[in-house]
């Protein structure tokens, strides 16, 4: 009863956006304060609020990967505290490389112990580049970067990681950054194990893209199978190669489809084809004005 009281005095968190921008008084810091203080009403409301609390977790600074795992190290109920969490959004996490390894571990160990993770959701900073490990100092970006360790194929002894919560508990996966051939390759041989993903969005490809040889129809032993998946979001229409390939997917549970397509008059008809059989929503927008 507790729980859904709390529920109810809180908007939902899609509502709200945790970049810096918007500075300390944002909505979103705002309502974070407010989580705060649930656990503190009283020792019988103290999980209630904690589960508010813990629930939608967004890391905007590194320091924050490793403040989240000793947490989760040191609580007393530390792994019951873990399973509280549902979401985690890095939102501009940018990484310096002296710190890297330690940063990936903390990240590795909370993923691991988050085992009812929903939701995952990536939005790098635009200011630095997306690498697998720090740059080198030819390219000057003062050792900051926005790492992608959750397309790594080998981040673990287990495998990619977000392996295991694709394959059990995470039904949400949101990719916010242009899409580069290596990367593509690395995020296909991800979501084949997405057996239970329900919401996917993707960024558009780079200006630059080249489509991975392995990903090429006539090289494609199989095409990506998200039985499960109902919503989905992608450009169109930029590439024709990046088009093709998005033509192979098997979707047959897809309910709810959006569209960007380059600019205004864009057709995305060859994708609605493919994937319409079972649309109820059906939402194309230009990207001109988005830039």
């Amino acid at each position: 009863m507790i729980q859904h009281v709390f529920d109810y005095t809180l908007e939902p968190n899609h509502l709200y956006d945790p970049s810096f921008i918007y500075g300390i008084y944002s909505p979103w810091l705002q309502e974070l304060r407010a989580k705060k203080n649930l656990p503190l009403i009283c020792k019988a409301s103290y999980w209630a609020g904690m589960s508010i609390l813990y629930r939608d977790v967004a890391l905007r600074r590194m320091g924050q990967v490793s403040a989240l795992a000793h947490t989760l190290r040191c609580h007393a109920d530390g792994h019951d505290l873990a399973r509280l969490v549902r979401e985690i959004d890095l939102v501009t996490c940018v990484i310096w490389g002296p710190c890297a390894q330690v940063i990936r571990d903390d990240m590795i160990f909370v993923v691991s112990m988050c085992t009812s993770l929903r939701t995952f959701s990536f939005r790098p900073h635009p200011a630095f580049p997306l690498l697998e490990s720090p740059p080198t100092t030819s390219q000057d970006e003062d050792g900051l970067y926005n790492p992608t360790w959750f397309l790594d194929p080998f981040p673990t002894t287990d495998g990619p990681l977000l392996k295991n919560a694709l394959a059990s508990t995470l039904t949400t996966l949101s990719m916010c950054f242009r899409i580069e051939g290596p990367s593509l390759l690395k995020l296909h041989r991800l979501l084949q194990f997405a057996t239970v993903l329900e919401s996917l969005t993707l960024d558009r490809p780079t200006p630059d893209f080249q489509l991975p040889g392995e990903l090429l129809p006539d090289n494609l032993t199989a095409p990506l199978n998200l039985p499960s998946l109902r919503r989905l979001e992608v450009s169109f229409g930029a590439h024709s190669d990046y088009d093709r390939y998005l033509n192979s997917w098997i979707l047959p549970s897809l309910s709810h489809l959006t569209v960007l397509v380059p600019q205004l008059g864009g057709s995305a008809m060859p994708l609605i084809r493919h994937l319409g059989q079972h649309l109820k929503y059906l939402h194309v927008y230009p990207l001109e004005g988005l830039e």
